[in-house]
């Protein structure tokens, strides 16, 4: 199957594509040596880190091979969806240990971008729940791996964005819960200094994310709101709740069925959608809420990424060590505000440290997480480059994930050097030289 325009959810950038989509991993037939390819899930990472002239789509790979309530072990095809997991474990009290900002990834994906959530400063990273992998390699042939077979390949496919091979299959754990609800909170802070002190002192809340408004200057530059959340046990529910309380996906999904005008999208009605959404956390300081409110609200708008229009958008994520975030950060939001780039959605996190079972390319790292949104344009990407230069001078790195355009001297000077095997490349690692 030929692509004209094959986009990864940021819709920047688009290229050509012939895709091979086998019913099963025995049915690929890898191309000549000399043609590079790329495995690509449901197409959730942001830039090009799953994108190539050819690429494998494990989607046809959806199949679960076992679920054991008893222990929380899972094993299933690469192409499986986070949802689809959920869908099966959470009514047996069981939860994904590390839950992503969507549920519409592969657990293939998941484990080769080594994918964190709201609770990597206590659990880490998808990468460490995983038992064994199925892994296609450049001879074509199929090496399970894991931590006490073919270590090395075990590892570095766990956050190598798919170059070490094409992810078959995965076992791995889930973590149990008593119900599906959580408590949360909202704590609201008045500016940068305000909302890392909040994200600090819920530090010990099993789940903490903040919302930043990175279009306010001056005193109340980076003001926000610090959500935590904790599951909730069943005789903390309503006599409803306490009736059904593993219940998965509920209510509709709305579906925005063509792209925005870009200029529907711009400083003024995202400033009044971020005044709303702080004055209204303001008011309201928490309750108990389902899941998928809690961790996938933008999964309950299908196509939400169309919001940004046809030309796509841009997702620069980062992390900053903990002795260099909070200036660092501040001379970030600081340079956003002067270009007159808007930044649309931030998001801080705190990460945990880096996990040993992972590839030297994967993200998390101690310290402080913020991802920003942007339209793609060139202007946007001009101040990128001035970001960069930033995260450099704080000892920071970016997420490969979300990346459509680092530069290679960039990514190497804050990434070690990963050799792979030359069969496995995507448009990313051409462009990184990496």
């Amino acid at each position: 199957m030929f692509e004209p325009r094959l986009t990864n959810w940021g819709g920047y950038p688009a290229v050509p594509a012939q895709v091979l989509a086998p019913a099963h991993a025995e049915a690929l037939a890898l191309p000549p040596p000399g043609t590079p390819l790329i495995a690509r899930g449901n197409g959730r990472c942001y830039g090009d880190a799953s994108l190539q002239r050819t690429v494998v789509s494990t989607l046809r790979w959806n199949k679960i091979f076992y679920f054991d309530p008893v222990l929380g072990r899972c094993g299933c095809e690469a192409g499986v969806l986070l949802a689809d997991v959920l869908a099966v474990a959470v009514p047996q009290g069981w939860f994904l240990p590390v839950a992503p900002g969507t549920k519409y990834i592969t657990v293939g994906g998941a484990v080769a971008a080594n994918v964190h959530g709201k609770n990597h400063h206590h659990a880490g990273a998808f990468g460490q729940y995983v038992d064994g992998l199925d892994v296609l390699t450049e001879d074509g042939t199929r090496q399970p791996c894991s931590r006490t077979v073919r270590p090395d390949l075990f590892r570095r496919s766990i956050g190598g964005m798919g170059l070490t091979g094409i992810i078959v299959s995965v076992h791995f754990r889930l973590c149990r819960i008593a119900s599906a609800y959580l408590h949360t909170a909202h704590h609201p802070a008045a500016n940068l200094a305000g909302l890392l002190a909040g994200l600090e002192a819920q530090r010990p809340e099993a789940y903490a994310v903040a919302w930043l408004d990175a279009l306010r200057p001056g005193r109340a530059l980076g003001r926000g709101i610090v959500h935590t959340g904790r599951f909730a046990p069943v005789a903390s529910l309503p006599p409803a709740g306490q009736a059904a309380p593993l219940r998965p996906h509920p209510g509709r999904q709305l579906s925005l069925p063509f792209y925005l005008p870009r200029l529907a999208l711009n400083r003024y009605t995202m400033g009044l959608y971020n005044a709303l959404y702080y004055r209204r956390h303001q008011r309201h300081s928490g309750g108990l809420v389902h899941y998928d409110d809690f961790f996938y609200p933008l999964d309950k708008l299908r196509h939400w990424n169309r919001i940004y229009g046809r030309q796509g958008f841009v997702q620069y994520q980062l992390v900053l060590p903990p002795a260099t975030a909070e200036t660092g950060l501040a001379e970030l939001l600081r340079t956003i505000h002067l270009s007159g780039c808007g930044a649309y959605l931030a998001v801080l996190k705190l990460l945990g440290p880096a996990d040993e079972w992972a590839a030297p390319i994967s993200f998390p790292m101690a310290g402080v997480s913020l991802a920003l949104d942007f339209h793609a344009t060139p202007a946007v990407l001009a101040l990128l480059d001035r970001l960069d230069a930033l995260v450099l001078r704080y000892g920071g790195r970016l997420y490969l994930a979300k990346d459509a355009r680092m530069s290679a001297d960039f990514f190497h000077r804050t990434y070690p050097a990963f050799p792979h095997p030359a069969a496995f490349q995507s448009l990313q690692s051409q462009r990184l030289g990496g």
